[in-house]
């Protein structure tokens, strides 16, 4: 399939960057039609339950995206480990490795979060079908194969997202809605497998030197997917229920900063593993400029936007939206400079992100969690000291 596409025109960031939103796009806006479904049908206390699923599920399919990002890796550089049966293999042990640890996490999830455990089993089986469906990202990802990446991540959205918010308007319970992002799940990756072209099943073995980058990578974004997700996390432990549905609110524009850029990190990384490092400086202008358009929107629109698209019950934090609008742009930006350092190959990267995980943990249990509003600004600071860390870095 590939010897009929071209890649994206390599001068600019542009061309390339529409193509890839237009995919990314349908799974933003899915994905916060699901926040308002949840947040209108379920009420404070169910979207917050909802909303710790699916940030548990951001979470486990990190090793999705460490399967995409080497596959990515390898195919722009043209590394051995690149061909389909290779990348078949990668994503088969990898989805197998991550559904049999989170099977063993189950219960002590469902006891420390109070969550259903049907819908944690759910959530534990949807990250085997998206870590296969990484491999197949990966390829079209490292081509440059724009067009085709966005196709692909459109239909992964519209499977999962799609089907959720029928069955949570159809059933109005979380367990539901789980089940049925699994489903779709299944749905995404079998179009992903056909369209690439890829085998069922490979005989090659997973090379020492892939296995060591898949799990050098995996533990890298493993730290900056807990550090960009254990903020709703914390919000629930240390804030009152109905608190812990007001952040969930605030975090609803918190997400949409940071994944909004996140567009730019997909183009620029097969250009940075080529050795194209002048790309990262045009890119983080990309990522902040982005960040703050979504902050000041929501400055000027948050106290009537959020309520007329959460309800009245959210109106408390509606005007304060723009604090958590400056947390995602700060989190984008962190985000960015550590796939620059993935780049690279640099195996120090994880070990700042670890660091910022335990002192925003440390923040919030100890001083920033007497309101949403804490958590949010603690966020934002810690963000951006780790971005210090990663220009340092990147400099050096």
């Amino acid at each position: 399939m590939g010897d009929v596409e071209v890649p994206a025109p390599r001068r600019g960031l542009l061309g390339p960057g529409v193509v890839v939103a237009a995919g990314l796009a349908v799974g933003q806006v899915l994905s916060y039609a699901q926040a308002v479904a949840g947040a209108r049908v379920l009420g404070p206390e169910g979207f917050g339950e909802l909303s710790t699923l699916t940030n548990l599920l951001v979470i486990g399919a990190v090793v999705a995206l460490a399967v995409q990002t080497v596959s990515a890796r390898r195919v722009a550089a043209g590394e051995p480990g690149s061909d389909p049966p290779a990348l078949v293999r990668l994503g088969l042990t990898s989805g197998t490795a991550v559904t049999l640890v989170g099977l063993v996490l189950v219960p002590v999830v469902v006891l420390a979060l109070r969550l259903p455990w049907p819908a944690a089993l759910a959530v534990v089986l949807t990250l085997w079908p998206l870590t296969l469906a990484g491999t197949g990202l990966g390829r079209a990802q490292g081509d440059e194969y724009f067009v085709r990446l966005g196709g692909l991540y459109a239909v992964l959205a519209a499977a999962r997202f799609g089907l959720a918010i029928v069955v949570l308007v159809a059933t109005r319970s979380v367990t539901a809605t789980v089940v049925a992002a699994l489903v779709g799940g299944l749905v995404g990756w079998l179009f992903v497998r056909w369209r690439e072209a890829l085998p069922w099943t490979s005989s090659a073995r997973l090379a020492p030197d892939v296995r060591h980058e898949t799990l050098h990578t995996t533990h890298a974004l493993l730290a900056m997917f807990v550090f960009t997700s254990c903020d709703l996390l914390l919000a629930r432990y240390v804030l009152p229920a109905a608190e812990a549905g007001q952040y969930a609110a605030g975090s609803v524009v918190l997400k949409i900063a940071f994944w909004l850029p996140q567009v730019v990190a997909v183009v620029v990384f097969p250009r940075l593993a080529q050795g194209e490092r002048r790309t990262l400086v045009q890119g983080t202008v990309a990522v902040v400029a982005l960040g703050l358009l979504v902050t000041v929107g929501f400055a000027v629109t948050g106290p009537w936007l959020l309520p007329w698209l959460l309800g009245p019950a959210y109106a408390a934090i509606a005007s304060q939206s723009w604090v958590f609008g400056l947390a995602g742009t700060a989190e984008a930006a962190a985000y960015l400079l550590l796939f620059s350092r993935l780049a690279a190959r640099d195996r120090l990267a994880a070990v700042a992100v670890w660091g910022a995980v335990l002192v925003l943990a440390a923040s919030v249990l100890t001083v920033a969690h007497g309101s949403p509003v804490q958590i949010a600004a603690a966020v934002t600071g810690v963000a951006l000291a780790l971005c210090v860390v990663g220009a340092w870095a990147n400099r050096r």
